[in-house]
């Protein structure tokens, strides 16, 4: 149980602003499905932009994470709306965890809310589970999550893909 524990716990983390929980199937309606095919210019380098993606598949592509990853929903506390997604995957065999983020509402772009949600669950993950670092992989183009990443004292790495740029965050022990 405590090498997956991450994958097996039900999330309800809270902020000011933020509720992260659980993401289910009832989440993906045409409002998340249109995150993904719009033409919003801030998702343009995001490795979603521009897929046509079609509700059968992004349920696919949810029940199909489930196994190895935990994917959060992001909700505006006020209106309970939900404003994005994350997923964390545990690497086999490692005290590493990968995050991804999307903040798909556009009413709530560059307003803090990524780095809020990122923040509350980064340090659930550190204070709660025995993960000693969080891996932040993201494209050389996606200047929103490299800024981002970058607020939380990462450590960039190598890696072999010229195409993309990876962020370490250690635990503070």
């Amino acid at each position: 149980m405590e090498q997956n524990y991450l994958l097996e716990v039900k999330i309800n983390l809270k902020s000011e602003r933020i509720l992260l929980k659980n993401f289910s199937l009832k989440n993906i309606n045409n409002l998340y499905i249109n995150w993904f095919n719009g033409k919003n210019e801030k998702l343009k380098n995001s490795r979603h932009y521009k897929k046509k993606y079609q509700k059968n598949i992004l349920i696919k592509n949810f029940i199909n994470s489930q196994f190895s990853s935990i994917f959060i929903g992001i909700f505006d506390r006020k209106s309970n709306n939900l404003i994005g997604t994350m997923i964390a995957e545990k690497e086999l065999n490692s005290t590493r965890l990968n995050i991804g983020i999307l903040i798909g509402n556009k009413d709530y772009f560059s307003k803090g809310f990524a780095y809020e949600s990122l923040d509350l669950f980064i340090n659930f993950v550190f204070k709660k589970n025995k993960y000693k670092s969080i891996i932040f992989g993201t494209s050389k183009k996606n200047l929103s999550m490299i800024k981002l990443a970058k607020k939380f004292n990462v450590t960039k790495k190598l890696n072999k893909f010229n195409s993309s740029v990876i962020y370490e965050l250690r635990k503070n022990n």
